[in-house]
This record gives structure tokens, C-alpha cells and sequence, in this order.
């Protein structure tokens, strides 16, 4: 790492001795100001993402709220139903070949999903002390989101919610410093296949899933940055991603047949609710949805919590692919050094909704919409006797669900829908019902048709794991120096259902995952990784209200060692209302606490570690934890 730093600091020099120009100079002719100062403002972000294609040194010279392509409203502030311009890319606007045009057509499909998008190699980018940060308006709008990509797309080819193209260029030698990212609707800084970064001098706040997020990066160094937590007044649910996202997707396919007839209705539904849902939220209620008396039809849209309902990490670092599948089961080695020093997380808080899902009897082919929302059916989408119930979602999800049935030659342009012709007539004939088996791993419609039900995945269908200081998989070297972990606390409910891995109804994708994990918290946790280092480490007040609690996790990995280590306040089920009926046959894990857990990782050496006040829930009679201190870690060595 001191090679990497070494170079970054004489590019540095380098650059500030060729001078300075605009952002509109250098966009206008990146070749031939590269290896400048590129000073950026607030009004370079007016038309979308700041496309970095050369090297460069980019110093922000005032905060920024990045609210691209802002809509015109009405004159108290409300949103325009029938208004062209939505916070998208669109034909005509200044800049559009950059994201209308060849393969950035795919990556800006769904919106512009960062602020500032690193796409090549030695770019420093200097915050100046200054906030860059996405605007609360364009925080409810786009809920794909980063302040700083480090890449031309958020995804690898084939991954994600819809085709972002065939290939990825990634930001190499790169330096990010000196200044505080704010709001994210994803993360502040995220990236796939980077190499050489170096994240230094950074406060991080309010983003709502991680500060930091990098898969398959080689070569990470973050130095002196301190993460003040997740946001918790988010308004809105995951389901309001499903609903804003259907709106941009339908008219895409307004030629097809029986367009007017199937969709125009639905779509208008969807439409002035996503109207009301920005005025109640942005305009007249203080950031909070509002579902009385007219909106009440919203309600299933309102984040009752505020936190997040999905998994909720500090800062994550995953090898090749998105992370939302399961934890690292053996070394991966496709993440390169991982080095953390002179660091604060702190803050990490969720509260996990499991959302079932239903797929086919066999347990392949979730049923899912256009960018792979889970159909809720066991979500409040029908009544006590198992007739459907619409909501304004699932009315525009079945309705493209039967153009596509009207359609099957044009079936590639729906992008991941998937929704079994039986399961749509279950949402026209209000004859047909659906019922569950007494496990309620099983849902059958009165036709025959049977689905087996998944548990333990989050809207999108993401496999919860509930929440996380500090992930780290697949990594050769990691090195954690003086690291503070503190106050990393879940919320969220129990899960549902009677299964115990993915074979008898727990996700396709959970696996080594035993139950339910929605009620899990970790201070750290690494897996599959080798050559591990652990020195000068404080983890503190790591709770989770009705499940277990780890202050330290290391799995799966070899060659760890842990020196001068104090972990305290770690408990599990703090709530106090665990009952031994909450796993009775059900997917619940206990509510144990533990200081340290080490799990199939040999060569494993502790020394000057001590820990304090781990605690579990007192209404069970479970095996104490061990608390670990100096001397029952010298009697384990």
C-alpha cells in the first residue's frame, strides 16, 4: 500500500503543476486536459453524471445535491402528473450521448445511478472539505444510487435488475479524500473489479445501505474515514423501488399489442400514486408518507421504522458479483489486500422485512417482476381466504404480466418478468384461491398449481443477513488497524415460516445459512479469506433486539491473528421477548451472544484480547456465553 500511496502523491503534484480548468472545459475535450485540477460545482451536476473518462485531479469547490434533470413542478411545489421530464436521461438534453448512446444506454436505464462516475485510471478526486451528497428529492426518485461509482455501470455483465451491457470499465489507481459523503438512497462509494484505491480522510452519513460497498477490489486502502451510520428516516419501503421502477419500465413497451386495453389503466393508477407519494413526502408532510384518508391506498408503501428493510452493512467489501447472495463458505480469492486503519463505524442500524416468495413447485423461478421485485402474494395481496387483493403495484405487475402473455414473440423486452399463467388468472378470477400448507412451505391454487414458498429474502429477493459493521469475503490479505466498530444494532422481527436451509423452504440461495437471518447482528465478519490481521480493535455495544449478536465472526478463512482486542457490550435479544416458542419448529435462531466466533479457520492466534458485558436474553435457560479476557484466551493458545 505505501507504493500506492507513494504514486497517488506524485500524481498529485503532477497534476496541480498542469493547471486548472472547468469541469465544462474538460468535458468538452477530456484528452486534451487530462492530468489537470478539473474544479467541479454545483451546476456542472444539472444534466447527470460527471463522466470521468481521463485522468485527472477533481476538486469540489462547494457542497453539491446531486438532483439531476429535475422535473418542472407545480407552483406549491407539487409534482406535475403529466410531466416529460422525470430525473431520467431523455432525448435532447445536453450531454445525452453519454448516456443515451451505445453502451451507456444500458447503464442508464434505470436512471442516473451516481453522481460522479469513475471510468478510468489515477483520477484523485478532492471533496475540499465539501458535502457531495444525492438531494432528498432525487434520494425518494432513484433508489439505485451512489455518490461515486468506480466504474461506467453499477454491475458486472448478466447481474442486476435489468441488462447494463457487456462490459466494465473499472477505476484503477484511484485516490478519494478529504471531505464528507452524505445521503445515498444505496451507498456512498460502490464499485465492482477496482483496483489500486485508496479512500482516505472521508466522514460518511446518511447513506441508507453501506458507506462503502467494492466487489472484486484488489488492492483497497481506507485510512483515517469514519462512517456516522445508516440513515433512519427513510420514508418509504422497498415495494416503493418496485412501484417507481414499473412507472419508467411500462411505457418502454407502449407498441406492443393490447398496450392501451392491458396496461394504460394500471399504469395511470400507478402513476398519480407515485404523484402523491413525492407531494405527501417532499411537500407536505415533512419527509413522512402520509397514508390517511385518501392515501390510504399507500399504506403499504410507508416505512413505519425508518430504517432500512433490507440487509444494512458499515462497509462491505465482496468479491467478484453483487452481494446479495449468501456469507463466503470458502476462500474465494477474487478480492485482493483489504486494508482498514485509523477508522470509526459506527451507527449501522436496520430493520429487516422478509418478504416470501413463490416459486415453482420444484423450487426454480421465483415470480417476479420486470427488474426482479418479488410478487408479494403473501405480502397482503390477498384476504383471509386466499382471494387476491390488489394494490397499486401488483395491479401494473399483473397487467404487464398478461402483455407479455398477449405478446410472446416480444417476451426479451420485459426484462427478469416472471409470473406463472396460473398465478395471473389467480388475479382475475375471483373464484380461484390460494391456500397454505400447515408448514406454510407450500401454497397451492385451487386449480392444482402448486408453488413452493422461499423465506429468509427481502424485497428484491435479496437473501437478508441482517446487519454488519464490517463484511469482508474472499479476500488474500486483510489488515484491520486500529478500528473502532460501535453501536450495530438490528430491530428486526422475527421470521416466518418452518424450514431450516434452502431444501425445505428457506432461499434457493441461503446456502451454509441455517434459518432465519433477519435478526442477526455482527460488529465483524470474515470469510473466506487468508492472511488476516486483526491489531489495536475496539468493538462495542453490538445488540440485536430479538436474535443473536456477534462482536468478531471469522469463518471459512486461514491464517488469523488477533492482537490487542477489546470487545464489550455485545447482547442478543435485548427486547427480552424471545420465547423457546419463537424456534419451535420455526426458522428463529436463539438469542445468544458471543465475543469472539472463529469457525473452521485454522492457524488461528489470539493474544491481548479481553472482553466485557456479553449478554444474552435472561428469560432462557441457554449455555452462558464465554467471556473472553486475557487470561481465558492464554488458556486456549
Amino acid at each position: 500500500m505505501e507504493l500506492l500511496q507513494a504514486t497517488l502523491r506524485v500524481t498529485e503534484q503532477e497534476y496541480r503543476e498542469n493547471g486548472q480548468v472547468t469541469w465544462q472545459t474538460f468535458y468538452a475535450d477530456q484528452d486534451t486536459h487530462q492530468k489537470k485540477i478539473v474544479t467541479l460545482t454545483q451546476s456542472d451536476f444539472a444534466n447527470g453524471t460527471l463522466r470521468v473518462k481521463k485522468p485527472c485531479l477533481l476538486l469540489l469547490t462547494e457542497n453539491v445535491s446531486f438532483n439531476p434533470n429535475r422535473p418542472t413542478h407545480n407552483e406549491d411545489g407539487t409534482l406535475k402528473l403529466d410531466r416529460t421530464i422525470d430525473w431520467m436521461p431523455y432525448q435532447g438534453q445536453t450531454n445525452e450521448d453519454d448516456y443515451l448512446s451505445g453502451d451507456a444506454a444500458n447503464g442508464y436505464r434505470l436512471g442516473f445511478f451516481a453522481a460522479i462516475a469513475i471510468e478510468t485510471t489515477r483520477v484523485i478526486l478532492d471533496l475540499g472539505g465539501h458535502i457531495l451528497s444525492q438531494h432528498k428529492e432525487h434520494a425518494l426518485m432513484q433508489r439505485f444510487f451512489s455518490c461515486i461509482e468506480l466504474a461506467d455501470q453499477p454491475f458486472r455483465a448478466s447481474q442486476g435488475p435489468a441488462d447494463f451491457g457487456a462490459s466494465l470499465s473499472s477505476a484503477t489507481m484511484t485516490w478519494i479524500k478529504n471531505g464528507c459523503i452524505g445521503l445515498s438512497s444505496h451507498h456512498g462509494i460502490h464499485g465492482n473489479s477496482c483496483k489500486d484505491i485508496w479512500l482516505s480522510d472521508i466522514v460518511f452519513k446518511n447513506q441508507e445501505v453501506s458507506s462503502i460497498s467494492i466487489n472484486g477490489g484488489k488492492g483497497v486502502l481506507v485510512e483515517r474515514c469514519e462512517d456516522r451510520g445508516r440513515r433512519t428516516d427513510i420514508p418509504v419501503v422497498g415495494s416503493w423501488s418496485a412501484l417507481r421502477f414499473a412507472t419508467l419500465f411500462a411505457p418502454h413497451l407502449s407498441s406492443l399489442d393490447s398496450y392501451s386495453t392491458i396496461v394504460t389503466s394500471p399504469l395511470d393508477d400507478a402513476l398519480e400514486a407515485v404523484k402523491r407519494v413525492f407531494d405527501s413526502i417532499i411537500v407536505h408532510d415533512d419527509g413522512v408518507l402520509n397514508v390517511e384518508g385518501s392515501n390510504s391506498d399507500l399504506a403499504f408503501l410507508k416505512n413505519t421504522s425508518g430504517l432500512l428493510d433490507g440487509p444494512g452493512y458499515g462497509m462491505v467489501f465482496h468479491p467478484e458479483g453483487v452481494a446479495v447472495g449468501p456469507f463466503q463458505t470458502s476462500p474465494a480469492h477474487q478480492t485482493g489486500s483489504i486494508w482498514i486503519k485509523d477508522t470509526i463505524i459506527s451507527n449501522i442500524i436496520n430493520s429487516s422485512l422478509e418478504i416470501p416468495s413463490l416459486s415453482k413447485a420444484d423450487g426454480t423461478g421465483n415470480q417476479v417482476d420486470t427488474v426482479g421485485s418479488v410478487i408479494q402474494v403473501l405480502n397482503g395481496l390477498m384476504d383471509e381466504d386466499g382471494h387476491y387483493v390488489a394494490t397499486l403495484l401488483s395491479a401494473l405487475q399483473f397487467a404487464l404480466a398478461e402483455l407479455k402473455e398477449a405478446n410472446p414473440s416480444s417476451a426479451a423486452h420485459f426484462g427478469t418478468l416472471s409470473i406463472d399463467p396460473n398465478l395471473l388468472e389467480w388475479s382475475k378470477d375471483p373464484s380461484i384461491s390460494l391456500t397454505l400448507d400447515e408448514t406454510a412451505t407450500e401454497a397451492s391454487l385451487t386449480n392444482g398449481t402448486t408453488f413452493k414458498v422461499r423465506y429468509n429474502g427481502d424485497s428484491m429477493h435479496h437473501v437478508i443477513k441482517g446487519v454488519l459493521g464490517l463484511r469482508i469475503e474472499g479476500a488474500t490479505d486483510v489488515s484491520l488497524t486500529n478500528l473502532t466498530i460501535k453501536d450495530i444494532v438490528t430491530e428486526g422481527a422475527f421470521g416466518r415460516g418452518v424450514y431450516l436451509n434452502e431444501k425445505d423452504g428457506g432461499h434457493e440461495g441461503q446456502t451454509g445459512m441455517v434459518g432465519y437471518w433477519g435478526t442477526v447482528s455482527h460488529g465483524i465478519r470474515i470469510s473466506g479469506c487468508s492472511s488476516i490481521s486483526f491489531k489495536n480493535i475496539l468493538v462495542t455495544s453490538v445488540s440485536s433486539t430479538n436474535g443473536p449478536a456477534y462482536g468478531i465472526a471469522i469463518h471459512s478463512s486461514s491464517g488469523a491473528t488477533l492482537t490487542t482486542i477489546l470487545l464489550e457490550k455485545v447482547e442478543g435479544g435485548s427486547s427480552g421477548s424471545f420465547s423457546l416458542e419463537d424456534t419451535d419448529g420455526q426458522p428463529n435462531p436463539l438469542p445468544v451472544a458471543n465475543g469472539i466466533v472463529v469457525a473452521t479457520t485454522p492457524f488461528c492466534k489470539l493474544s491481548s484480547v479481553q472482553s466485557s458485558t456479553v449478554t444474552q436474553a435472561s428469560t432462557l435457560s441457554l449455555p452462558q456465553p464465554i467471556h473472553l479476557s486475557l487470561e481465558n484466551v492464554q488458556k486456549l493458545l
